[in-house]
């Protein structure tokens, strides 16, 4: 429940109140800060050839701000929001422009997507927002947002609670993992070798005292930087344990405190904002004011400004923030675009396991990876797993478009398992399941499609739904492909991607063979690109494209009866440049294609 009453009343109104047992603000949140390249990274864009566009899908943005909507809007960049709410009262478009530049990457995603926009402040607005989602029919919530001492990273509390309830609704709720895992996270025992009650670090000088353990955790500030530092321990949701937390200057000045009581009915958190009058280093400082149990603490740290903190003894496992350690959450890594299909996963991508507690168990977290540092209207440049998180979200509204009678479970568990793998084998707390790839179901007409885009290991995956995976022999993996991702090179001489044969793949009445290829020399030769025959003048069903003697596409085709033909064009490929080759036989005609140019028609004869 929120309440807006004077603080001078708040003693009066717990005493004439019966069941209230601790008055708290409404817990607030943190954002998680042109068409993106994602689209084409993550296969989007071979759902918009299907036809695919996130068409009668809905899709919720609930974010912080949608300040610069109305430029985008009228830029040309969303085209399709259909609703907008603000929940706080302040305006829809005051405050931070984070919501307009997530709603820019779900519309690059599945530009038909209906998309509502809903600005929240605190948890009760994300309460009254989700109500709305609920009864209004939404089948994906984006939220790359972060909420700090809700609970103890474990995936309950009312933050968590409120996103599971979406998921019980049937709702997707995508999240971002958070961007903590590389400065301003440290979880661990509450260890005092020397008995004064403050929290040992390490080893080494502080600030607080002259002896040889370190009692603080140092950061470094700006002059005029605001530090926020959110601590929490295991002992939710109300605790009688009780520590305390302190930022101490290089002076050894206690400059913020937080003491608040923990006496069995309040939760367990401290929280400090401190903005610096100086710049230089700073310790953060955890006291053992009575908590005999002595449970686990972690504590989030950060700037308003972004600005990096280089917090001494950062620990990058389990900083992924609430509600992405939920188990009804999508929770979503970043991997930067231009490392896309090698890794690693962005430095400062939150990495998991969830927590384990009293209420729960760990979990593998992230479930999925996205690509960030994409193009962008509002931001330019678009990082973060804020930026990841859209890329899913958007996912999901094309594979929903394509198959409206997926539930939330069901579209998790495609967007995990046509995943490609990166890492340890397997799901791991770094990628997940690995990065985001998005492969049609089967059409009527498409048979095979092979991206070259796993880079890595000896499966070639078919992306038309059919399962005409590859086994790659001898060509290694290079980078540079025309989609920005990998491809494979081949030598020459006997390397190859064999298919297994399939009756999918017994084309006698017309056929489209197309393919992106590279030549670095020139040669005399014939060179196949695809090819399924013994030898297609015998009548055996087969086919082939490939670069005849003198370097020009040549198309042949047989369909197993009476019927032979090929065509040869007449303009050589030239070597070191990206080329589109494409056969096409109608029946009657069969024609080949250079760069988009028809180079030769020839007909069939028996």
């Amino acid at each position: 429940m929120r309440v807006q009453i004077p603080v001078d009343k708040l003693g009066s109104l717990a005493n004439k109140v019966s069941g209230i047992a601790f008055i708290r603000l409404p817990y607030r949140p943190r954002a998680l800060a042109v068409t993106s390249e994602g689209v084409a990274l993550t296969g989007a864009d071979d759902f918009h050839t299907a036809g695919y566009y996130g068409q009668g899908v809905k899709v919720a943005i609930v974010d912080l701000g949608f300040n610069g909507l109305t430029a985008a809007e009228n830029a040309g960049e969303l085209d399709n929001v259909v609703y907008t709410h603000d929940y706080t009262g302040n305006g829809l478009e005051t405050g931070i422009e984070h919501g307009t530049g997530v709603a820019e990457i779900v519309a690059d995603m599945a530009p038909q997507a209906s998309l509502y926009l809903l600005k929240i402040g605190d948890s009760v607005d994300l309460q009254n927002a989700v109500s709305y989602c609920i009864d209004n029919g939404i089948q994906v919530i984006n939220h790359s947002v972060g909420w700090y001492n809700t609970n103890f990273y474990d995936g309950t509390g009312v933050i968590a609670e409120t996103a599971n309830n979406a998921r019980d609704n049937g709702i997707l709720w995508v999240n971002a993992a958070g961007n903590e895992a590389a400065d301003g996270h440290w979880q661990g025992a509450f260890v005092d070798s020397d008995g004064d009650g403050y929290l040992d670090f390490g080893s080494g000088t502080d600030y607080l005292d002259s002896d040889s353990i370190d009692e603080g955790d140092r950061i470094y500030l700006a002059s005029g930087d605001t530090v926020n530092i959110y601590m929490t321990w295991d002992d939710w949701p109300s605790s009688d344990q009780d520590y305390d937390l302190f930022l101490y200057d290089s002076f050894g000045n206690m400059v913020a405190s937080s003491s608040n009581y923990q006496t069995g009915t309040q939760p367990p958190t401290e929280e400090i904002s401190y903005t610096a009058t100086a710049s230089g280093n700073y310790e953060i400082v955890i006291q053992n004011h009575d908590a005999p149990a002595m449970p686990d603490i972690e504590f989030f740290a950060f700037t308003d400004s972004g600005a990096s903190l280089n917090l001494q003894y950062n620990q990058p496992e389990s900083s992924i923030v609430t509600p992405g350690n939920s188990a009804k959450v999508l929770t979503v890594g970043a991997i930067y675009r231009g490392n896309w299909t090698t890794g690693p996963q962005e430095v400062f991508s939150s990495q998991g396991p969830s927590n384990a507690s009293k209420y729960a168990a760990s979990i593998t977290k992230p479930d999925i990876c996205g690509p960030d540092g994409v193009s962008n209207y509002t931001y330019g440049s678009f990082y973060g797993t804020s930026a990841a998180t859209l890329h899913v979200a958007g996912a999901a509204a094309l594979l929903l478009s394509e198959d409206s009678t997926l539930t939330a479970d069901q579209l998790q568990t495609k967007l995990e398992s046509n995943a490609i793998d990166m890492g340890a084998a397997g799901k791991d707390n770094l990628y997940g399941s690995g990065r985001l790839n998005l492969v049609p179901g089967p059409t009527q007409d498409l048979v095979g499609y092979w991206k070259f885009n796993e880079g890595s290991g000896s499966v070639a995956g078919d992306s038309s739904g059919l399962g005409n995976d590859g086994t790659i022999h001898g060509a290694s993996w290079v980078s540079g492909s025309p989609d920005g991702s990998t491809a494979l090179s081949f030598d020459g001489v006997n390397d190859y991607v064999e298919v297994p044969d399939s009756s999918s793949l017994d084309i006698t009445d017309a056929i489209t063979i197309e393919a992106w290829i590279k030549r670095d020399v020139g040669g005399t030769g014939y060179g196949r690109i695809v090819s399924k025959e013994n030898d297609a003048q015998s009548n055996d069903i087969g086919y082939f494209l490939q670069l005849s003697s003198t370097g020009t596409v040549r198309l042949g085709f047989a369909n197993g009866s009476s019927t032979y033909i090929s065509a040869i064009g007449s303009t050589v490929v030239s070597t070191g440049v990206w080329h589109h080759i494409a056969g096409v036989y109608d029946g009657n005609e069969i024609r080949v294609y250079l760069d988009g140019q028809l180079d030769e028609i020839g007909r069939a004869h028996v």
